[in-house]
């Protein structure tokens, strides 16, 4: 089911700018991993991701 919906999701992203088509497809791909991580070694923790509440500034002087 969920494969149905994350092509959904793609299809739709289709005709989107550059940010949106990376951010949904890294999240996707993290999800993928963590899930196949889980499956295969108990042992390691999941990864998490860190997504900024705030980024002010630009790309030299900016902070977040």
């Amino acid at each position: 089911m969920e494969k149905k919906a994350d092509d959904g999701v793609l299809d739709l992203l289709q005709d989107g700018d550059g940010y949106s088509q990376t951010k949904i497809l890294s999240e996707m791909l993290g999800r993928s991993y963590r899930q196949r991580l889980r499956r295969h070694s108990a042992e390691f923790p999941a990864p998490v991701v860190i997504q900024p509440g705030l980024i002010i500034g630009d790309a030299e002087n900016g902070v977040s």
